[in-house]
């Protein structure tokens, strides 16, 4: 009879076939053995619903190979960005959507430090602005309000969003010291800030530049 392998299984057959013949047959057989004691691996259509059950020998032992690679590729770490002045997580805590813009943040570090130095018990003007924004006495917060830096900020860093988003929409293209001179005279309000060659905005250009420069 055919027994499946190309070859029939007669006894007589095996008998007269030469040496070599026989020895062939003995490791086929062999190989059959060991094929019947091992798991069969099930046969599935090719695509994604052919795969190979997952608890197999050989499918861990490749894990053990690829896995080195499909490793995610390691990136250093950024440099955390110096800070623009001692104030800037109060500035940032009221932003409200800005408080992740660099650009407002540096500033308001720039206008303040043209303002007080960021010494937030500066007293100017004759007495009348106080604090690290030099609030005026007009805008009616107590002299302990504008000393305190929260208070100040609280009251202050929204004007700066405001003319910041408003200065941005209306010349998108401005930027650096000249965008921070507006945008400060615009929240502080000097004599003569509408004039871009007032000493006013003129020190406000130069405190963003250094501010800017230190980082």
């Amino acid at each position: 009879m055919y027994d499946g392998f190309g070859a029939f299984s007669s006894l007589s057959r095996r008998r007269s076939a030469p040496a070599g013949y026989s020895r062939s047959w003995v490791v086929l057989l062999l190989l059959v053995a060991v094929g019947v004691g091992r798991p069969s691996l099930p046969l599935a259509a090719s695509g994604p619903a052919a795969e190979i059950p997952s608890d197999t020998p050989a499918v861990a032992a490749s894990r053990s190979t690829i896995a080195p690679v499909l490793r995610p590729i390691e990136r250093p770490e950024l440099e955390p960005s110096r800070p623009f002045s001692p104030f800037d997580a109060t500035f940032r805590r009221y932003a409200g959507s800005q408080r992740d813009n660099d650009e407002l943040i540096a500033i308001i570090a720039a206008a303040t430090r043209r303002e007080s130095g960021w010494d937030p018990s500066k007293v100017g003007d004759d007495g009348q602005s106080v604090g690290l924004f030099q609030i005026n006495d007009v805008h009616g917060l107590t002299r302990a309000q504008r000393a305190d830096p929260e208070r100040a900020a609280r009251f202050m860093v929204p004007r700066f969003v405001a003319a910041y988003e408003e200065v941005r929409a209306a010349s998108p293209a401005l930027a650096g010291p000249e965008l921070a001179s507006l945008v400060a005279g615009a929240a502080e309000r000097p004599n003569g800030w509408t004039d871009p060659g007032s000493p006013a905005r003129a020190s406000y250009r130069e405190s963003y530049s250094v501010v800017v420069g230190t980082r």
